[in-house]
């Protein structure tokens, strides 16, 4: 029986949200092709997007390409404005350009602040401007509850969004741009010399998995978009998540092709709580550590593997094991 995990997103940080929109736990998953929701959880509740905002600016990049309006090999003047956008970016200097092929890389790699503004003010002149027609798309799309305010997702309380809308918005790029879409599994890319390379760590370890965004910001908690194709079938996860782990069990969502349901799986133990390394008595040995072995590899590497078991995603050649060994101070 083949199985398929649609998303995973595990917490880092305790995180404040301004009360337009607050980071919270939401999460939906849906099968891509025929658009059943097969589990969601606070899936219209308003977050602020961070970078998964560059989708939607990826998306209309797409589109001015489709119409003709820009190349790929157009060259996109680097403002004074978008040269001073905070990291991440790639670090081109105002008066300086780029084409609109390294700023897709870059917003899809490097999820780089400055490609996206600038490439906001060449679609429209501003990216205030810009900004307006995302909101636009956003609702032409079906997005209903979205409010876009700048191109890259940096914080701004008016900029929100729901977890159905993003998941909305990942299935029309996936439909509208197949091709373009493809982009999203670049794991790396050459700039000017030197290689970009991206931090989706859970697309490079789980097999099967080929996009699409990640995003953060202290407002906005933790998201993420991912979609998993497996033969003919494609699920799209959408989470968003802001609980640091010692004050809440970390997230799964798990979507199996044939029962449609998001099983618990094991929780983290009592005993797994962060702290400074201490002397063990041999007569009093510390609890077995949940172990997650797995046969899968990526070049030639096992994908998943450790004490941190629960914080990576699981596939169908992987088992849990329990094994026991001794922490030394």
């Amino acid at each position: 029986m083949r199985k398929l995990l649609a998303a995973v997103l595990t917490v880092t940080l305790a995180v404040s949200a301004p009360l337009a929109a607050l980071a919270g736990n939401a999460s939906l998953i849906l099968d891509a092709r025929t658009g059943k929701v097969l589990a969601a959880e606070n899936a219209d509740t308003l977050n602020h997007p961070a970078s998964l905002t560059k989708m939607m600016t990826l998306y209309l990049t797409f589109e001015a390409l489709k119409r003709g309006k820009i190349a790929w090999d157009t060259p996109i003047t680097m403002s004074k404005y978008a040269a001073a956008r905070p990291p991440t970016k790639l670090g081109v200097k105002a008066g300086g350009t780029i084409t609109v092929r390294e700023a897709v890389y870059g917003m899809i790699v490097k999820s780089a602040n400055d490609a996206a503004s600038a490439m906001g003010e060449k679609l429209a002149g501003s990216e205030s401007a810009f900004a307006r027609m995302m909101t636009a798309k956003a609702r032409q799309l079906g997005m209903s509850r979205t409010v876009f305010v700048n191109a890259s997702g940096l914080p701004d309380g008016r900029q929100v969004t729901t977890a159905r809308d993003m998941s909305t918005l990942a299935v029309a790029l996936m439909k509208n741009y197949p091709n373009e879409y493809r982009l999203f599994s670049a794991a790396s890319f050459n700039f000017r010399g030197r290689t970009v390379r991206g931090h989706n760590n859970l697309m490079y370890r789980y097999q099967g998995m080929d996009g699409i965004k990640t995003g953060y910001t202290n407002a906005s908690g933790f998201n993420l978009v991912s979609a998993v194709k497996d033969g003919n079938r494609r699920v799209v996860g959408v989470v968003s998540a802001a609980a640091p782990p010692a004050a809440a069990t970390p997230r799964w969502l798990v979507c199996s092709t044939v029962t449609s349901a998001v099983p618990p799986l094991p929780a983290a133990p009592s005993w797994w709580r962060a702290s400074a390394p201490r002397r063990l008595s041999k007569s009093r040995p510390p609890p077995p550590i949940p172990t997650f072995r797995c046969r899968s590899t990526h070049r030639g590497r096992p994908m998943i593997s450790g004490p941190r078991a629960w914080l990576m995603p699981m596939t169908p050649s992987c088992r849990w094991s329990v094994r026991s060994r001794w922490r030394r101070s």
